[in-house]
């Protein structure tokens, strides 16, 4: 679809809504200990970033995790790999075995979407789109 078209619109209206109400969700997941002082229970875990990737980019959760090498779904997949090594906290062996890979294809897949993001203006979009609904940044 090209930019500014009225799907293109609804679709990221919808995205940025689901990524609000889940980082929401995410944020009111706190138990109040002493002093009324909040102390997390919940982050951001891979699957939550595999179902927004899959949101954003039309490719299905199943295919993110399969071992299907298309351009479109490794794409979906580095990109899904990458935004769980910024948002997570997550060591490369945490996020492999999330994506049923080993940690030095977490590194490989890592250092491919740095490649796409630095070659393909919009996978960089993309992923900055992305990367702030979980930081809580602006676009």
């Amino acid at each position: 679809m090209t930019g500014g078209s009225i799907p293109q619109a609804v679709h990221e209206l919808d995205l940025s809504a689901l990524c609000n109400e889940l980082i929401e969700r995410v944020q009111t997941l706190e138990l109040k200990v002493d002093n009324q002082q909040p102390t997390p229970v919940a982050r951001v875990t891979c699957r939550l970033v595999i179902e927004l990737v899959a949101l954003e980019t039309g490719v299905a959760q199943q295919l993110i995790l399969s071992d299907i090498r298309e351009r479109g779904v490794t794409n979906a997949r580095h990109l899904a790999i990458w935004l769980c090594r910024h948002v997570t906290g997550q060591s490369t062996t945490a996020i492999g075995r999330a994506f049923d890979r080993d940690h030095s294809t977490v590194v490989a897949a890592c250092d491919k979407a740095e490649r796409l993001r630095a070659e393909e203006p919009a996978f960089f979009k993309r992923s900055e789109r992305l990367l702030n609904l979980f930081l809580g940044g602006s676009q």
